[in-house]
């Protein structure tokens, strides 16, 4: 009973993110206003009134324009950052769980892992972005380097497990080459994995990308996201509380229903919760 209503969880929270990614994506184009046009005459206007769907901002900026175009860089850069990650963590993994490279790669890799999760996430993550200065390209570089370790070490564990399953050592005594075990044998199988890893990594990436947004290290203006609208609007929570609810609410939606259709994918490719 619990698996089928993760599934009809998954399933609502997937048609969500579709419908979100393509209003962001194509909502800004189709939309009668700009996202950086100014009207100072028609500043704060509250929603459902002059003409502005979801009212304007303290400029007389379009709230919906910005918000669809604010989700537009939240989702790039999470998208982006999370499908480097899982490249990357994943032949990283298979390289630690098949010591391909030799104990000293791998060791030196396991290293790199463990050192990079003893860290809070949001202090190296804002430590690398005052290093590097504020960019979408550098945020996107900083995310994935501060989330393919989970990738990692994850596609490791399955990878040791499968080491030890009877058709790869089939494989091994069949004079099978190492990189065609880990291309056949191994890589498949550790793709179902990776795959739930990363839906539940792309919750996390644009939640980062909103804090370092938000903190003024990610988006910079005029171009928005939904983190840096919540910064903008944090002056203006007491007179005029829509301009943080709804970039709040867009967070807070996304993420959950992400996360919602990571767990119905890891229920229905009949994986454990301590395998992603």
């Amino acid at each position: 009973m619990l698996p089928l209503l993760v599934l009809k969880r998954g399933g609502v929270s997937l048609v969500f993110v579709v419908a979100m990614v393509l209003a962001c994506t194509i909502g800004p184009w189709v939309l009668p206003y700009n996202a950086r046009h100014i009207d100072l005459q028609h500043h704060f206007l509250p929603p459902f009134s002059g003409g502005h769907v979801l009212g304007t901002d303290e400029i007389g900026r379009d709230s919906l324009a910005r918000l669809l175009m604010g989700g537009r860089a939240s989702l790039e850069v999470g998208l982006t950052a999370t499908a480097i990650s899982a490249t990357i963590g994943m032949f990283a993994g298979i390289l630690t769980g098949t010591a391909i490279g030799g104990r000293a790669v791998r060791w030196l890799l396991r290293v790199i892992v463990n050192l990079t999760l003893c860290f809070p996430a949001i202090f190296l993550l804002l430590t690398l972005a005052s290093i590097m200065g504020p960019s979408v390209s550098t945020i996107i570089i900083i995310i994935s380097f501060v989330i393919w370790t989970e990738t990692t070490r994850v596609a490791d564990i399955q990878t040791r497990t499968l080491m030890q399953k009877d058709f790869v050592a089939a494989a091994i005594g069949m004079g099978a080459t190492r990189w065609h075990i880990i291309m056949r044998e191994i890589l498949p199988n550790v793709l179902p994995v990776v795959t739930v890893t990363s839906t539940l990594n792309l919750a996390r990436a644009i939640l980062l990308e909103a804090y370092v947004s938000y903190l003024g290290y990610g988006v910079q203006p005029p171009d928005p996201s939904w983190g840096s609208l919540l910064n903008n609007a944090q002056e203006y929570l007491v007179s005029d509380p829509w301009l943080a609810v709804l970039p709040g609410l867009a967070i807070t939606l996304t993420v959950t229903a992400i996360g919602f259709v990571g767990e119905a994918v890891r229920d229905g490719l009949g994986l454990k919760r301590d395998q992603a």
